[in-house]
């Protein structure tokens, strides 16, 4: 029954993060200048960049995380392949 409370609280909390919206007028001076001069594909670009930077190195760590594994897996099944042969 603990489990399912602490769920249900993490939900609610999670629900009440997101029904609260703050207006923010946050923006760094060289995008406002961009956006102002009618340059948006520089501006798009550089979302694009900062959007996708932090999903390709998660990705490629996951990568190199799996493909070690994968390493070890099979020098595991070696390792007991040649157990079971002596």
């Amino acid at each position: 029954m603990k489990k399912y409370n602490w769920i249900l609280i993490v939900v609610m909390v999670l629900g009440l993060v997101m029904g609260i919206q703050l207006d923010a007028d946050a923006q760094c001076a060289m995008c406002k200048a961009t956006a102002e001069q009618g340059d948006q594909r520089g501006l798009n670009l550089g979302i694009l960049y900062l959007f996708l930077m932090p999903y390709t190195i998660v990705a490629t760590i996951a990568f190199v995380w799996w493909r070690n594994r994968k390493k070890e897996d099979d020098f595991v099944d070696d390792w007991n392949r040649q157990s079971q042969l002596n």
